[in-house]
């Protein structure tokens, strides 16, 4: 009973350790040969930072203008043309509507 379980610590000692080599095991019964199993370990996968890409420096109404943008898509449908004239509508200029909106993806 003792060679049982010495033979079953040490073949999970080899599996834990990575050992590939040829085991030979003796018992009362009868000579067996018995070969460890070869492991291989899975690839690592790296997966991309779900971060928002920085964006360039941008004047504070261009900031502004990108903030109230995704504040209204977030809470309403806008078509890029309605988006727009929300945002002039809320005192942004022609040029920051335009880029609040194409900061966000529109």
């Amino acid at each position: 009973m003792r060679s049982r379980v010495g033979f079953v610590v040490g073949v999970i000692l080899m599996l834990v350790t990575g050992c590939t080599k040829t085991v030979y095991v003796a018992t009362t019964e009868a000579l067996t040969v018995t070969e460890a199993p070869t492991v291989t370990e899975a690839p690592t996968v790296t997966k991309a930072p779900t971060t928002k890409a920085p964006v360039p420096s941008e004047t504070i109404g261009q900031q502004n203008a990108r903030e109230k943008a995704e504040s209204y898509l977030n809470s309403s449908s806008f078509s890029r043309s309605g988006l727009i004239d929300q945002l002039l509508y809320e005192g942004f200029s022609q040029a920051e509507a335009e880029y609040g909106v194409g900061a966000v993806g529109f």
